[in-house]
């Protein structure tokens, strides 16, 4: 059913006048005044469907059953109707459009049906009421949460029918569906924002911002790991990126432990694109493009891929490992990174300035020799002073004429840009040279990338140089259509990304292999001390840590296709002061088969140096936290994350459009606003994206990530995660909130690990009882506006809930084991 817009209902609204006048001079029953003027009001004037009315609904109270009129119901917000006969008296001030509750407003007919409906609200739990004789309108809020005495509450006034046309947009905006839906009573009735904070336990802490320390072993191991698993420590090192580089991606169609397809992530990209890593012919297609150039060549490349693919590791592969001895043969390589340049810095003068750099410091090609380069680029203009100007000067003082000749050349030296040209021209004309163009997208201006790119362009006609440009897929896809692009015939290359796992195991070996042997001497939590003989080994502890099972499949998947990413988390890991490295080693040395335990690894990597998880820090957002500011959308995440996954686990998927998931979710009185929020969460998160790769738009396709299936399928159920969203997430309920707090001061003041970690567990499954009760409302209304099966599957119930039992089982039993084994 389409919206009932604000002018449909206008018009409605005075044949609905009309029918109430001659319900009063046939002094009508209440049956008849609700047919003929309320239901046309709530579904013709206001937009309320079928679906969100219930008739007569029961309220009981203490064994006493009585029946509302209406109860109006959507996913995020109800109200009850009490309607009377029309003609019922109800005395209103001509002058006044609000008033207290307590007022004029409580005596009568009029009080005693405000009472009649909050007497409703309380059974119904619903948070607002209307009371109406056809004719005048009251709407109010029937029970409140904030302080405020009922009686001091004000109530919204519409005298009459008459007054309803008069202030129709009014009336219209409270109580239209699709602004109550958008939260308009709670903003007009109870000068409500839904942004304000709301209660969450991390406030309840000693110090809930607090930082860990750095494990007591990291001092020794930083050197290899700021070597392997930062973005620069490899790419200037020949040995290191052959040892380390990963040539192949895998592409899983249908992950069999998640029970989904995973669509291939490349985007549409207008343009014919070479595949790297993904097959044994497509590793040798760029090392063949670049020993097939010639002088004076001018082609524009693109390295294309998503953010953190590995496109920057791909081009310092192919300059020192895979093309080394082509390069260094015969070809010019310019490497320029934008991530150097500042917000101030003009593109034309950061090439230029780069480019001077890079010749002046160059030792391998001669570019910054005299001989080699510079005296032949100059040559011709030095005959020309030789035998014009400088004539006589070069016969009687060839000295002075050498001065003059520097004087020259150090003045457009100086200038830059002349200087800069007249040796990339010599050079071009001795070898192909490609300027290699980096990092463009790391600045965040549209503006500013449109001028990087039209000088890239502008060097090579001028030069007739190919140039190489390395963007985000979804960089390329918004300027495709410019001039920059058009002007050349492009040839592209996709980097797909490697699974993390063979990254950080390569890496891992060759952290190994750097540290092997060096000797420390460690000291202990407990005071003790003990001498290593080789530090390195502590990198076997931790591939088999992180790559094994578990923990693969926990890296792998947070890092979504981002290799910047997972190395981040294991940086985090190695760092971390969850993290008991020292102990580790030790036990290590003396059982080869020891590894940290998954809780570590967990923590280790996705809190980092935090001591507890807040969402806006973390990598990882809060599932069981929609951070909307509306009780019964908690899980809205959840809901729609599930929901697409289910959609997933069919071959013939191929996304849910955004406007469709709006509109389902609308039907059960969610606002778009709501669910585009959300969205952009999951988006931002990596749990879901969208099919072509652009950004998130109405007619967007949604596709969920690896990461979707493995948070709904698994992580969501692990005691670890469960409990940080409890702590990070909004606590909306009076009671949860009571026991949550009590609960979380217990924990702090039991000195017992096993005893506290009980009490954690209990206030974890207060948390998930809760969050049930919210799931439980929800798929009331899920069926009742029969959403299909896909919104049923109640995964907090049926399928998180045991899974976090089950950790928790575990997580006791060892607890116990431990603290058993320390009395012994």
């Amino acid at each position: 059913m389409s919206e009932v817009q604000v002018d449909q209902g206008h018009k409605v609204l005075k044949e609905l006048i009309d029918a109430y006048g001659k319900l009063q001079l046939s002094d009508s029953n209440e049956a008849e005044t609700r047919f003929k003027v309320i239901d046309g009001m709530l579904e013709d004037v206001l937009g309320w469907q079928r679906d969100d009315l219930s008739l007569e609904p029961p309220c009981s109270e203490f064994g006493h059953t009585e029946f509302a009129d209406y109860h109006v119901k959507t996913a995020t917000t109800s109200l009850i109707v009490e309607a009377k006969k029309a003609g019922a008296t109800f005395t209103l001030p001509n002058n006044l459009k609000s008033g207290k509750l307590g007022g004029f407003l409580s005596s009568g007919a009029i009080g005693e049906a405000i009472r009649q409906a909050r007497q409703y609200c309380q059974t119904k739990s619903a948070p607002f009421a209307v009371v109406t004789n056809g004719d005048a309108w009251i709407v109010f809020p029937a029970v409140r949460t904030d302080g405020i005495e009922f009686n001091d509450t004000q109530a919204r006034i519409f005298r009459s029918l008459k007054d309803i046309e008069c202030r129709f947009v009014e009336f219209w905006e409270l109580l239209s569906r699709q602004r109550v839906i958008e939260g308009n009573l709670e903003k007009e009735l109870l000068q409500a924002d839904r942004d304000v904070p709301i209660r969450r336990a991390l406030t309840l802490l000693r110090d809930p911002d607090a930082r860990l320390g750095r494990n007591t072993l990291y001092q020794h191991l930083s050197p290899a790991v700021d070597k392997v698993l930062t973005d620069q420590g490899l790419l200037n090192d020949a040995d290191a990126l052959n040892f380390c580089y990963v040539r192949n991606a895998e592409r899983t169609g249908f992950d069999s432990r998640l029970r989904m397809y995973l669509t291939d992530p490349k985007p549409q990209l207008g343009i014919p694109a070479t595949r790297i890593r993904t097959s044994k012919k497509s590793h040798d297609y760029f090392d063949q493009k670049i020993n097939q150039s010639s002088v004076h060549q001018s082609k524009f490349f693109l390295i294309l891929g998503s953010v953190g693919a590995g496109k920057s590791t791909f081009l310092a592969f192919t300059r020192f490992v895979s093309s080394r001895e082509i390069i260094e043969s015969k070809i010019g390589w310019l490497y320029l990174d934008f991530k150097k340049a500042t917000e101030h810095d003009s593109p034309r003068d950061f090439i230029y300035s780069q480019l001077l750099n890079l010749i002046e410091s160059d030792s391998e090609f001669g570019m910054g020799d005299w001989e080699a380069t510079i005296y032949p680029a100059y040559k011709s203009e030095v005959e020309n002073l030789s035998r014009g100007p400088l004539f006589m000067l070069k016969k009687s003082d060839p000295a002075a004429f050498d001065k003059e000749v520097s004087s020259v050349i150090m003045n457009e030296r100086k200038a830059v840009i002349p200087y800069v040209d007249r040796i990339v021209s010599y050079i071009d004309k001795q070898r192909p040279v490609f300027v290699t163009i980096d990092n463009v997208d790391q600045i965040e201006n549209d503006q500013r990338q449109n001028e990087i790119f039209a000088e890239a362009q502008a060097f090579s006609q001028k030069h007739k140089v190919n140039i190489i440009i390395a963007l985000r897929d979804t960089t390329y896809r918004k300027y495709r259509t410019s001039p920059t692009f058009d002007a050349f015939e492009l040839e592209a290359v996709y980097i797909d990304a490697p699974s993390v796992i063979p990254v950080l195991s390569r890496r891992f070996a060759y952290a190994r292999k750097m540290l092997e042997n060096q000797k420390a001497e460690l000291q202990l939590e407990s005071g003790a001390r003990f001498k290593v003989e080789d530090i390195g080994a502590f990198f076997e502890i931790a591939a088999q840590s992180l790559l094994s099972v578990d923990g693969a499949e926990l890296l792998d998947t947070l890092a979504g296709g981002n290799i910047r990413r997972g190395l981040s988390l294991a940086r985090e890991f190695l760092a971390s002061g969850h993290v008991t490295a020292d102990l580790a080693l030790q036990k290590y040395l003396t059982d080869r088969a020891w590894r940290f335990p998954p809780h570590e690894v967990f923590k280790g990597a996705v809190l980092g140096g935090r001591k507890f998880f807040r969402e806006e820090d973390s990598l990882l957002p809060n599932m069981y936290c929609a951070k909307i500011g509306i009780p019964s959308l908690q899980l809205l995440r959840v809901s729609i994350t599930d929901f697409l996954v289910h959609l997933a686990q069919s071959s013939n998927f191929d996304g849910l459009i955004v406007e469709e998931l709006q509109g389902t979710l609308h039907q059960v009185g969610i606002a778009q606003r709501e669910v585009d929020f959300a969205l952009k969460t999951l988006l931002d998160s990596s749990i879901l994206r969208t099919l072509d790769g652009e950004p998130l738009n109405q007619s967007s396709r949604l596709i969920p990530t690896r990461l979707a299936g493995f948070l709904v399928q698994d992580l969501m159920g692990r005691f670890n995660y469960t409990e940080m969203c409890a702590l990070d997430a909004h606590i909306y309920d009076n009671d949860l909130w009571g026991e949550i707090r009590d609960l979380t001061y217990r924990v702090q003041m039991e000195p017992g690990r096993a005893a506290k970690l009980q009490i954690r567990i209990q206030r974890v499954n207060a948390f998930l009882t809760y969050l049930e009760e919210v799931e439980e409302r929800w798929l009331i209304e899920a069926k009742r506006r029969n959403l299909g099966q896909g919104w049923l599957n109640a995964p907090i119930k049926n399928r998180l809930r045991p899974l976090v039992h089950a950790d928790c089982e575990r997580a006791l039993a060892s607890a116990n084991f431990q603290q058993s084994k320390a009395k012994r």
